[in-house]
């Protein structure tokens, strides 16, 4: 689904906000993979701070893979990392997610929460 990447502003600070929410197939969760990927290398190394919301995601194996490898692939791009939603099943994709990518993924239960640390980051920096 086109549409579920783009920037946002908060406090003055640019976010690349990457929605997830309600996505229960592979194919579409690839979809919005492919999205991301295309506007994150776009991007100077190093410069960007993301918030993943997966709120309502389905959390199969098969998503997990998908967003395993976007967390791989955005790493060079990345400087700070926020994701919401992730509760109850979501949050043991998330874990694995994280581990496997061996990225700082820092999970929030709200966004809010989760754009003022990736401003605290911004402005650590």
């Amino acid at each position: 689904m086109p549409g579920r990447v783009r920037f946002i502003d908060h406090g003055g600070v640019q976010i690349l906000y990457l929605d997830f929410t309600g996505i229960r197939d592979p194919a579409s969760a690839q979809d919005a993979v492919e999205e991301a990927k295309e506007i994150v290398t776009a991007q100077p190394e190093g410069s960007l701070l993301t918030l993943t919301d997966v709120t309502g995601a389905e959390s199969s194996p098969a998503i997990a893979k998908v967003l395993y490898e976007l967390a791989r692939h955005n790493k060079p791009w990345v400087r700070a990392s926020a994701v919401v939603g992730a509760s109850g099943e979501g949050e043991k994709v998330f874990l694995l997610v994280r581990d496997m990518s061996r990225r700082k993924l820092t999970a929030f239960t709200t966004s809010d929460a989760a754009k003022d640390w990736l401003v605290e980051q911004a402005r650590a920096t």
